[in-house]
């Protein structure tokens, strides 16, 4: 657990090779206070930043109230990095804030 962690490579296959690469990341505590909150918020889709997939990284209206529409990186990886809403609440399933 300690190795899958530090190393982001989680799972072997029966050559030893790892199968899940970049599941985990360094938390970055160097920049700002907001910059941290964003980072924790972050969600990253596998998919190869070059490729041209518009689907995936279009907002879909499902995610409404769960995933900010206006945080997204520039450039290859916009749509690719997504950033949940500030007021979602993650628990055994995801819930949607309440509109009042």
């Amino acid at each position: 657990m300690r190795n899958s962690f530090a190393t982001g490579n989680w799972g072997r296959n029966i050559r030893g090779d790892a199968i899940k690469t970049g599941v985990s990341q360094m938390l970055k505590r160097d920049t700002s206070y907001f910059a941290t909150l964003s980072h924790l918020r972050r969600v990253s889709i596998s998919v190869m930043p070059g490729a041209k997939l518009t689907k995936l990284r279009l907002l879909h209206n499902t995610h409404f109230g769960v995933i900010c529409p206006s945080e997204t990186p520039e450039g290859q990886r916009i749509g690719i990095v997504k950033n949940f809403a500030l007021m979602v609440k993650i628990s055994q399933g995801l819930t949607v804030p309440d509109m009042e």
